[in-house]
């Protein structure tokens, strides 16, 4: 009974799984009476909308990218870009003045002043681009575009896309249904001997 009630919770919590993804496409049974499609790619809809809206409020948002572009590992780059176009603009706002305010400032401290006019910028460049990050959701629609572009997909892609989320741990719920069933199995048998 042990052994017999351990297959059991095994096969049952194996099948429960199948029958979350599979059938991809809808199938019928029992001549044609029953039509199943595995559970999850059934409310496809449903999960894309709650996956974009997941994404898009939690993961993929224009506070996130901000932080990761302003103190990510890349960050130097783009302060680099920052400062190179600063000082292009300070170059190009003085124009055919630019060779008589070298002369009057002297050129070390030109190139000094466009650096703190670069570093200024960037010091002030977090609290300024929270001030877009409304806007910046607003424009990426994250979530609209997630939730379309994961209905336009096919059972397989979709599949292939949450899939593995689950399919790491499977196993762990398959042996907990086979221990399960296994227990059940020895406490009837210790009931019966009783």
């Amino acid at each position: 009974m042990p052994l017999f009630g351990g297959f059991v919770g095994w096969f049952s919590d194996w099948m429960a799984l199948k029958m979350v993804f599979r059938p991809r496409e809808p199938k019928r049974y029992l001549f044609g009476l029953i039509r199943w499609q595995g559970l999850f790619l059934k409310r496809r809809k449903e999960v894309a909308a709650e996956y974009g809206a997941l994404i898009a409020e939690e993961v993929i948002t224009a506070h996130n990218i901000f932080e990761a572009a302003l103190r990510g590992p890349l960050s130097d780059r783009l302060f680099g870009v920052i400062q190179k176009h600063v000082q292009d603009m300070v170059d190009e706002q003085a124009g055919m003045a630019q060779p008589l305010v070298v002369l009057a400032v002297g050129s070390e401290s030109y190139r000094q002043m466009k650096r703190d006019i670069a570093a200024r910028l960037i010091e002030r460049l977090p609290e300024t681009l929270k001030h877009v990050e409304q806007y910046a959701d607003d424009a990426m629609d994250v979530r609209n575009t997630l939730v379309k572009k994961m209905q336009e997909m096919t059972a397989e892609e979709f599949e292939g896309v949450l899939r593995p989320v689950f399919e790491q741990d499977e196993w762990k719920l398959i042996a907990v249904g086979a221990v399960l069933g296994f227990l059940v199995g020895e406490l009837q048998v210790q009931i019966m001997l009783s």
